[in-house]
This record gives C-alpha cells, sequence and structure tokens, in this order.
C-alpha cells in the first residue's frame, strides 16, 4: 500500500444479528451504495436524507440499517434477489430502540463511536 493511500476505516463491516439469531453483514462502502443508488433510488434517498440533513425520526435509523444491510447483503451475494424488503428486514431487526440506534451510528459516525468507547485519557478513575 503506497504512503498516500488510507487504511480502510475500521469496522467498515459489521456483523448485525437479527432477531431469529441470524448475523447478516452491514457496510456502507462507497462503491456499494453506488450500486444501490441505482437499484434501490428510494432507499438510498432515505439514507441520503439521514447523512446529509440529520436524523430526526426513529425509522429513520432503520432506513441507515436497510441501506447498510442492502449493502452487505450485495457485497456478498452480487445482487440483491433474495434480498429482504424494507418491511421484512424491520419485522427481523431486534426490537432493542438502543441496539438500532447505536448499530446505525456505528455505520454513519464510526470515528465518534470508537472515540466515545475509547479510555479517557484525562487521568479520572485512577
Amino acid at each position: 500500500m503506497s504512503k498516500n493511500m488510507k487504511m480502510p476505516a475500521l469496522n467498515s463491516t459489521r456483523k448485525f444479528e437479527l432477531a431469529d439469531g441470524t448475523v447478516v453483514p452491514l457496510t456502507l462502502n462507497n462503491a456499494l451504495l453506488y450500486q444501490i443508488r441505482s437499484e434501490r433510488k428510494s432507499d438510498y434517498d432515505k439514507f441520503n436524507d439521514v447523512l446529509f440533513k440529520g436524523g430526526k425520526d426513529y425509522f429513520q435509523l432503520v432506513d441507515v440499517l436497510y441501506v447498510a444491510y442492502l449493502c452487505g447483503f450485495l457485497s456478498e451475494h452480487g445482487n440483491l434477489d433474495e434480498a429482504m424488503d424494507d418491511i421484512g428486514f424491520m419485522l427481523a431487526m431486534p426490537e432493542d430502540p438502543i441496539v438500532v440506534s447505536e448499530e446505525a451510528q456505528w455505520l454513519i459516525s464510526p470515528k465518534k463511536m470508537r472515540d466515545s468507547v475509547a479510555p479517557s485519557k484525562s487521568g479520572q478513575g485512577k
């Protein structure tokens, strides 16, 4: 890898456990997002609105996870033929809103989430 190339972000692909115990990959890889924009424009637009206008509703976080699921599915299968639709995905998700919120934040703000769980350097707690 050349000196000018950046290392891929940590947690660029995450494993997400659905309510039935099935684990699916979630990612927001640029090339995959570009393909989702072409194949599932309305889903991409919902994700894009959250990213650029900010989320104001719980279901916007669900939209982020759904697009990340589509990207992960596309990465593993090469197409979206057998992917769950948005309602199927919503029904399969865990019902804990904290889990949904944290997972969406890991995907759209990974550095912020890593920083928030990093040990404090202030010396508190020693």
